[in-house]
C-alpha cells in the first residue's frame, strides 16, 4: 500500500482459532518492511502462517506479530515518544494559565 510520496506501508490481516476453538480475526494491521520481505516473494504473499500472542476475550486488542518484532518496537516507540509531547504541551498550558491567573490584578 503506497501513497504518493510517503514510504511503503504494508498491511495483512491475520485470523486464528482461540483456545475455546472459536475464529478470530484482527486487521487490516501494519507490518514491518523487513517482516514483509520475509514472507513475500517478488511482492506475492507466501507465507501464510506465523506465531502471533493474543489477549483472551480481547478480540478488539491488536494481536502481537511474534516474528515481526520491529514493527512492536517502533509503534511502542512512537506511543512513547507522542505521550511525552503531549504531556510536555500539556504542562506548558498549564504553567501559561497558572502565570495568566496569578497576573491578573483582583485575583484571591
Amino acid at each position: 500500500m503506497n501513497k504518493a510520496g510517503d514510504a511503503p506501508s504494508y498491511l495483512v490481516t491475520l485470523a486464528w482459532t482461540d483456545k475455546s476453538g472459536q475464529q478470530q480475526s484482527y486487521g487490516p494491521t501494519h507490518i514491518s518492511p523487513a517482516f514483509w520481505r520475509q514472507i513475500t516473494r517478488n511482492g506475492v504473499q507466501t507465507v501464510r502462517q506465523t506465531r502471533i500472542r493474543y489477549l483472551s476475550g480481547r478480540p478488539d486488542a491488536r494481536p502481537l506479530i511474534v516474528d515481526d518484532a520491529a514493527e512492536a518496537q517502533y509503534q511502542n516507540s512512537f506511543g512513547v515518544k507522542g505521550g511525552a509531547v503531549f504531556l510536555v504541551f500539556g504542562l506548558i498550558l498549564a504553567a501559561v494559565t497558572a502565570f495568566r491567573y496569578r497576573a491578573r490584578p483582583g485575583a484571591a
